[in-house]
């Protein structure tokens, strides 16, 4: 993959959310959740998945911070367990993808999401592939490049394709679900889950970006604009 490319695939990522990624807690945090788990997907039913009451009172709840805040999509879910904290808060969730929306409607409510590529979320193959930093890094591209999403000028792969092939190409990681985006899974709800692993639930949740992640941006298109 050039390099030129591979700094716009991750000027992508940080447009969406930091590189250190999105890790947030599976069970209620003083009553609250951080994040609402959606029943459908937008991928198959439109804007009509974000509108049960759940998403509505999520979003409700942050109309105040709405303006430091970005809303995005994340699926599927993997259920990581925190060996550091005991109790109800002893599970994060980690989406291995996150997807954006189109910030011009959702601040009039309609939530559409933007024709865009999926990012990878870096805290969940950080906690898959438990690497250093540069290994993250050479992981991400490595994925980006055979499921196709590291060249946002190509056709990019369905998404049944590209998760089909991401199992296929990472067996070993802790598949409890098939993954199917037109249909999520049933049952017992993510804050009620113990088992560690990567389930076919999908959940929007709101993140705020770091200053650190400004100076990144900098380098990053300052490293694209020399090759």
């Amino acid at each position: 993959m050039p390099l030129a490319r591979l700094c716009q695939y991750y000027l992508d990522c940080l447009s969406h959310e930091d590189l250190g990624g999105v890790s947030i807690p599976a069970r209620p945090n003083n009553g609250v959740l951080e994040y609402a788990e959606l029943e459908s997907t937008p991928f198959a039913e439109g804007t009509a998945a974000l509108l049960s009451p759940k998403v509505q009172a999520f979003r409700h709840g942050l109309e105040q911070d709405m303006n430091r805040k970005t809303l995005l999509l994340g699926y599927p879910v993997r259920l990581k367990q925190n060996h550091r904290a005991h109790g109800i808060n002893g599970f994060k969730l980690e989406p291995l993808f996150l997807f954006s929306f189109q910030e011009q409607y959702a601040a009039q409510g309609n939530m559409t999401l933007a024709v865009d590529i999926p990012q990878i979320n870096f805290e969940a193959l950080k906690s898959l592939i438990n690497p250093q930093e540069t290994a993250l890094l050479q992981e991400a591209a490595c994925l980006a490049e055979k499921l196709g999403i590291g060249d946002s000028t190509g056709e990019q792969p369905g998404l049944e394709e590209m998760f089909a092939l991401l199992r296929e190409i990472r067996p070993g990681w802790d598949w409890r679900e098939n993954i199917e985006p037109a249909v999520l899974s049933i049952g017992v709800r993510l804050p009620e889950m113990t088992q560690q692993g990567i389930y076919n639930r999908c959940i929007l949740i709101a993140t705020e970006r770091s200053p650190y992640t400004r100076g990144l941006e900098t380098e990053l298109k300052t490293v694209e604009g020399c090759h």
